[in-house]
């Protein structure tokens, strides 16, 4: 009966797969809501029962509402920075996303200049921890401009080649081991693929955006056998690793760099990071001690890292063997460990003047802990020299030292220097009204006045202010050189010098 039913049914026209749901002027087969209504009402059932979906029908549309949703909305373990302000500089927005983002876990920063518009690339480790990020921080500020965060969702391409955009790949920037995992990572670092005649001022520059470079020893092979390479010894590894991170496969000169992790030197005196306010140096010492006799650990509650001398090299080597990883504190809190100068070295990072009145004096300031970025952004004058001048006293008092550690603190970023004697070859001085004269009469004068010198800080380009302030030996300097340079002998602390402090943000 069914066939005969068939049999009286006109014959579908047929048709080729392409053209189905296409407009087609010839055809008398449009598709019209109304044809779609009335093919609909045909397959109801009479049914009010089978009206509605049962049970088992809402959990299978439920499961592929997910599948569905799943492959709309993959994850992503990258994050774009637009709407960037025109005056922030691309160092400055690396190092204020870094601060912003490092919370939430290892990451490197790119900055990518397409046509008209200058973006920047926040890649994260982990698709976790790039929406942690985008959830905690949706939008940034830089320079008082807003920024947006959006997510960069990963296709079936690689999210490593969703930017390898031009000349310019970054081929390694997701493949970096955290220094917590990673036995072979150490605070020197090796360059290589260098052009032949780089200098060490420029390596310098280059690397020393991203911590304290300690020392940097060239290598040149004769002209024509290949291209130089060097070793980058930071002040400690987290300062390596992010050098690491940001820098590999980026271009220093003509040529594509290599970064890796150096060889370690062993010393008694070891290197221990991830610390933080949970941690204390009887913890600390009832979890060291048990690789070979302490002579001395060096930490302040609250600090990120602590120092550890031991008495052997043996035991050193074991202490960074098995400690590296370690949960202390929780197994959210996990070591990173490695070895240390046996005296830690303050490098000189800038050198000047600092005025009072007709009076100029020429001085070096070693980096004791903080930024070094400030000393570019902020440590010149109008003209781009490295003279600053004192315009306001800063009593002695305890509640306004107190205002100072609490600006220290609150800061988006700060530096700490020990300000000593320059040479007077090094600084230039064509005001004849003005008298170059020792550091010494400087830090005697603010001690007689139980004062420290004040400098307002303002960069015009950027529009970036800080407070620099000039401590002479008094009981609050004294105490912020043996937390940031715990090292520092007693005879360098007898030589004339100043602390200075230096605070973004803010003003005098």
């Amino acid at each position: 009966m069914k066939r005969s039913s068939d049999r009286d049914t006109p014959p579908r026209s047929k048709r080729s797969r392409s053209s189905l749901g296409r407009y087609d002027d010839s055809s008398d087969e449009r598709i019209t809501p109304e044809r779609i209504r009335r093919r609909s009402s045909r397959g109801r059932s009479p049914s009010p029962r089978g009206r509605y979906p049962s049970e088992s029908s809402h959990r299978d549309d439920y499961g592929r509402s997910r599948e569905i949703s799943d492959r709309a909305y993959p994850s992503y373990k990258v994050l774009c920075v637009s709407a960037l302000h025109p005056k922030a500089s691309d160092d400055v927005i690396k190092d204020t996303l870094y601060r912003e983002y490092k919370k939430f876990g290892d990451l490197s920063i790119r900055i990518s200049h397409d046509l008209d518009e200058r973006v920047a690339y926040v890649c994260f480790r982990s698709s976790e921890d790039a929406r942690d990020a985008k959830h905690s921080k949706p939008r940034i500020i830089i320079y008082d401009k807003v920024a947006l965060v959006e997510a960069v969702y990963e296709t079936n391409r690689s999210s490593s080649e969703l930017y390898r955009r031009g000349p310019n790949k970054f081929p390694n920037y997701l493949h970096h081991v955290s220094p917590e995992d990673d036995p072979l990572a150490t605070r020197t670092l090796f360059a290589g693929n260098l052009e032949i005649n780089i200098s060490e001022e420029e390596l310098r520059r280059i690397f020393g955006r991203y911590g304290i470079v300690e020392d940097i020893d060239i290598k040149r092979p004769p002209p024509g056998t290949g291209n130089a390479y060097a070793f980058v010894r930071f002040q400690n590894l987290d300062m390596a690793h992010r050098s690491k991170v940001e820098l590999s496969g980026q271009y220093i000169g003509k040529f594509q760099c290599k970064i890796g992790f150096g060889k370690a030197t062993p010393t008694t005196r070891i290197w221990i990071g991830g610390l933080g306010p949970w941690t204390s140096i009887s913890q600390l010492e009832r979890e060291f001690d048990r690789f070979g006799a302490i002579k001395k650990i060096d930490y302040v509650k609250g600090d990120t890292c602590a120092y550890i001398l031991y008495d052997s090299i043996d035991a050193a080597q074991a202490a960074v063997k098995e400690m590296r990883g370690f949960p202390l504190g929780g197994p959210e809190h996990r070591l990173r460990a490695d070895f240390a100068d046996l005296a830690r070295k303050c490098v000189a990072v800038w050198q000047g003047a600092l005025i009072l009145k007709n009076s100029l004096f020429p001085a070096k300031f070693h980096l004791t802990d903080g930024d070094t970025e400030i000393v570019e952004s902020l440590m010149k004058d109008e003209e781009g020299k490295h003279h600053l001048r004192i315009t306001q006293r800063l009593r002695l008092d305890q509640p306004k030292l107190e205002d100072v550690s609490k600006r220290i603190s609150s800061s988006s970023s700060h530096a700490i220097f020990l300000g000593l004697s320059g040479s007077s070859a090094s600084v230039s001085n064509d005001d004849a009204s003005v008298q170059t004269r020792p550091l010494r009469n400087l830090v005697s004068y603010l001690k007689q006045k139980e004062a420290a010198g004040v400098i307002s800080l303002l960069n015009k380009e950027t529009e970036g202010t800080g407070v620099l302030y000039a401590f002479p030996p008094c009981a609050f300097s004294t105490e912020l050189l043996k937390r940031t340079a715990p090292n520092l002998s007693e005879e360098g602390l007898k030589e004339d010098h100043l602390v200075i402090v230096v605070v973004r943000g803010g003003s005098a």
